[in-house]
């Protein structure tokens, strides 16, 4: 035994316990700092974690009850009120439960477009385009269900705008060649000549199901099968498209991040930005990210801690093209910004803005320049339609996109 022991401190030093392993040991054992401390770790915003979790006190006894998507911030509140030895009855459920959801824990957009409804967490009305597998949750009343995006936002949206979907019905959608909308208010019409009124306009980035191939049009169909006629020259095939971006990610050097600048520079100057955004400039770039087939976070905030910040140097100057900037103000931070050269961008309002300009300081404060990775193809905060898990065979949950320092144990 005694010659067991150098070995064992040796593993002990060489394999220390990761931080997320550590339990939460507030110092006063109450339950307002047990509960801000779960926060804090596991649900810092409440836009990319569902943590609905409430306490009440009755004749000396805590009553937790509400709903989690997150195991591991339940099981640390249970372990915290465990050790501070509270009497306590626990109701909390983790989500989803497929009972619950009839086996539909998936669902796909079938509305040409539809937005997430208004409430106490998400106020600004993503759009969500046909096609869009979510990941079910909770459903709620009035028959609308809270459901996480593949960017990872929790929202709630109306079930009269979705295919509720079994694991079994998201695995054969996604297996199936899509068509991807190129333009907002694409006509889809019920014939093949594409003639009289169209049975619904789609936006772009809508995707449909490639039923047969014609000369000169497409007949594909919505999830919910309603079927039609697209021109050819107004949809992509996707699955190529997925290859083409994926292939040009894996480029280690500056042509990817070349392609994006340049797509930004045309991007902007038809871009149609939306006045209600509350971080201007973040529809565009998550836009611009789409048309690489990229899907990014849509929240500063996030983006804010899931990649590296660099030195900008002087006004710009050690910038390199793909990189993204956050402007903060007074409210917060209020624009995003992408780099197309060394001290210059392009962002609402900006089709060339130049950092250390009178224009430029006008956005506030520049308070980060983060860069991306393009080429980890693993990173949970940039996934793509061929990576994410929402769009896989068979669809998963989401890998959280978490601080950086805890994403780069992954690389």
């Amino acid at each position: 035994m005694r010659r067991l022991f150098p070995v064992a401190l040796l593993l002990a030093l060489a394999f220390p316990p990761l931080a997320e392993a550590m339990p939460i040991r507030p110092a006063d054992n109450s339950i307002e700092t047990i509960m801000a401390m779960v926060r804090e770790k596991h649900a810092p915003d409440d836009f990319t974690a569902y943590f609905d979790v409430k306490t009440e006190w009755k004749d000396g006894v805590l009553y937790l009850s509400g709903h989690s998507d997150n195991l591991d911030a339940v099981a640390e509140l249970r372990a915290a009120v465990m050790n501070a030895h509270i009497p306590n009855n626990d109701t909390i459920e983790i989500v989803p439960q497929r009972n619950d959801l009839n086996e539909n824990i998936w669902a796909l957009v079938t509305a040409p477009e539809t937005r997430a409804l208004p409430d106490d967490r998400w106020g600004y009305p993503l759009s969500i385009p046909a096609g869009t597998p979510v990941q079910r949750l909770l459903a709620l009343e009035d028959n609308v269900s809270l459901v996480r995006l593949p960017d990872s936002h929790i929202v709630k949206l109306a079930e009269k705008d979705l295919r509720l979907a079994t694991e079994t019905e998201i695995f054969i959608w996604n297996r199936r060649d899509k068509l991807a909308v190129l333009k907002n208010g694409t006509p889809f019409y019920k014939t093949a000549d594409l003639s009289g009124e169209p049975l619904l306009t789609l936006p772009e980035g809508a995707l449909l199901r490639l039923d047969v191939r014609h000369e000169k049009t497409y007949e594909a169909a919505l999830p919910n099968n309603t079927r039609g006629f697209i021109a050819k020259e107004a949809v992509r095939e996707h699955t190529p498209f997925q290859v083409k971006e994926e292939t040009r990610r894996r480029d280690t050097g500056t042509r990817f991040t070349a392609d994006l600048a340049n797509t930004a520079r045309n991007l902007v100057k038809t871009f149609s930005h939306p006045t209600d955004e509350p971080t201007v400039g973040m529809a565009f770039v998550t836009a611009l990210m789409a048309q690489h087939d990229l899907i990014l976070p849509a929240d500063a905030g996030l983006l804010s801690r899931a990649f590296p910040k660099v030195k900008h140097g002087r006004h710009g100057d050690q910038l390199k093209a793909g990189d993204l900037l956050l402007f903060k103000n007074d409210r917060g931070i209020e624009t995003i910004a992408f780099v197309t050269a060394p001290g210059r961008f392009v962002t609402t309002g900006f089709t060339d803005g130049r950092l250390g300009t009178p224009a430029a300081r006008k956005l506030g404060r520049l308070v980060a320049a983060l860069r991306p990775d393009y080429g980890f193809l693993n990173d949970p905060c940039l996934t793509s339609t061929r990576s994410n898990p929402f769009y896989q065979t068979p669809a998963v949950k989401l890998v959280p996109c978490r601080n950086r320092a805890d994403l780069e144990r992954i690389r």
